[in-house]
């Protein structure tokens, strides 16, 4: 009896899951992308999960649908999930940016030509980054990777501070 009892409860609660999956993933994308810090956690079924997992999830999901990045908004946690996404490391990146730009992203630094929410300079995109590299959050986003692949984090001044 207790063997069916446990059965039918693990039939009863898969079944719940996939329903509640169906109608999660049914919904637009961006409503499913609510702003987060990168290093909160948050409460899952009775234990603490880090909230690079919830990120994890929320990738797949972004990757499942094959999401549009140029078409969501900018907003804090876009950038940060299109960054996970692309396998680079939020925590650090969300420390920089808020060092260079406080997440602005059309920000100008008044000492310099840098520019926008890594603060990256002209001169530089000029090397590694296409010429729309400010047109969206996304490419600038993907012009800061180019600049870390080939400089090293030590490209940002804010980079330098966290050490």
């Amino acid at each position: 009896m207790k063997r069916q009892l446990k059965f039918t409860a693990l039939m009863w609660l898969t079944f719940s899951i996939l329903v509640l999956m169906s109608l999660y993933l049914s919904k637009d994308i961006r409503s499913q992308i609510e702003p987060v810090e990168a290093a909160e956690m948050v409460q899952v079924s009775g234990s603490v999960m880090k909230l690079e997992d919830n990120y994890k999830r929320k990738v797949q999901m972004v990757i499942d649908y094959e999401v549009d990045w140029y078409s969501l908004p900018f907003s804090k946690n876009n950038v940060l999930l299109y960054l996970r996404y692309k396998g680079e490391d939020v925590n650090t990146w969300s420390k920089v940016i808020e060092g260079e730009s406080s997440w602005d992203l059309y920000a100008q630094n008044p000492n310099s030509a840098a520019y926008g929410l890594y603060q990256i300079m002209p001169l530089t995109a000029g090397d590694y980054c296409a010429a729309n590299y400010l047109q969206t959050w996304v490419h600038s986003s993907d012009c800061a990777i180019n600049i870390r692949n080939a400089q090293g984090w030590t490209a940002w001044e804010a980079y330098k501070l966290l050490k």
